[in-house]
């Protein structure tokens, strides 16, 4: 995965993995819960349920986040000086 600066106009799926990164972060957990993503998600770019979920296996296949069914998304990345890195990145 590569990083990508936040700050340029890319598209609704960079704001949405600035909430969810920022929605883990309030959390404090590994697994951010479904019930807790949509709510946050779908209030916050009113769509659907539906859209919420086909969003998460978009980024999914992209390989920003692993779904599981028990536990809920755990993200792969982090965001750091507002640049999305992969959580194996060793900075400078």
């Amino acid at each position: 995965m590569i990083q990508i600066p936040l700050d340029e106009k890319l598209g609704l799926w960079t704001l949405e993995l600035k909430r969810l990164y920022e929605l883990q972060q309030a959390v404090q957990k590994q697994y951010i819960p479904y019930s807790t993503a949509s709510e946050k998600i779908c209030r916050n770019f009113s769509i659907t349920k539906h859209m919420f979920f086909e969003t998460l296996f978009f980024l999914k296949e992209m390989g920003f986040i692993e779904l599981s069914c028990g536990h809920g998304i755990r993200l792969k990345y982090e965001i750091r000086d507002n640049v999305l890195l992969p959580f194996d990145y060793e900075g400078d």
